[in-house]
């Protein structure tokens, strides 16, 4: 997953700093795993200081207000500093998901505000997903391998048009995917969250329909968060459920599935 372009905007975060919020004041440090160089529009009166998960600290975590998470450097790291932060107020992670920093919930003093990246990864996953799905109908893994041994073979290879597409996880990243399979003349998009609910587009049904859901379609699209009621959602039973030939697209965390199992 690409590295995200910054920009101290409120479609980043759920609480974003400025030179008067009631969380921070002069004083407060801000950690950043980016340079503040970096990052446009950041307010001045601020003391921001790197971090990107390094062995060393760059100042007294006791000091630190305002704590963004290092991107993808996992839960180890990005729990470490949380027993001296004394005086955290915001806790903001670049991942949409959080089960990297909820086993250090507990260590935070009471109060403090927990925010996600919501929004900000749904263009560049939705891309990635529909890259996935046309790669794997198409066959371009087996024409890269073909080409690296100099070899040219032709085959039929199904297209995506008048397939029946299930997205399993329908918040703003599921949206954004189903934004992409708009143009590409779908017999149909089924969608399942976690609780039922009605869109502009149809229907999204309740994780309980997952079960139906699966035996109609042709490409399922794996896109829930991780929480402990999707840690091995896809499991030997899930894939005993999908058509014979179905195409199975997981960009949710790996934990929810369990290939050893399968």
């Amino acid at each position: 997953m690409a590295e995200p372009s910054l920009s101290w905007h409120p479609k980043l975060t759920n609480a974003v700093p400025d030179a008067s919020h009631s969380l921070l004041t002069m004083t407060s440090d801000v950690w950043l795993p980016l340079r503040a160089e970096e990052i446009d529009g950041l307010p001045e009166d601020l003391t921001y200081r790197f971090w990107d998960g390094g062995k060393e600290f760059p100042a007294d975590p006791a000091d630190c207000a305002f704590y963004v998470v290092p991107y993808m450097k996992g839960a180890e790291i990005a729990l470490r500093p949380l027993p001296e932060m004394t005086s955290v107020r915001v806790v903001q992670t670049l991942s949409a998901g959080i089960d990297h920093i909820q086993p250090g919930l507990g260590l935070l003093p009471e109060g403090v505000q927990l925010c996600n990246a919501r929004g900000v990864h749904d263009a560049s996953t939705a891309e990635l997903t529909l890259t996935l799905i046309l790669a794997s109908l198409r066959g371009i893994p087996d024409f890269v391998r073909g080409q690296d041994r100099e070899e040219w073979r032709s085959g039929f290879r199904p297209a995506l048009a008048d397939k029946s597409v299930l997205i399993v996880g329908y918040g703003s990243v599921g949206s954004a995917i189903e934004d992409r399979l708009a143009p590409f003349e779908l017999a149909r998009v089924a969608r399942v969250a976690r609780s039922g609910r009605e869109t502009a587009r149809g229907p999204v049904h309740p994780i309980s329909r997952l079960p139906e859901l699966l035996l109609d379609a042709d490409v399922v699209v794996v896109v829930t968060p991780l929480t402990e009621q999707t840690k091995g959602l896809v499991n030997a039973d899930f894939l005993a459920r999908m058509k014979d030939g179905a195409l199975l697209v997981n960009v949710a965390r790996g934990a929810s599935s369990t290939p050893r199992r399968c």
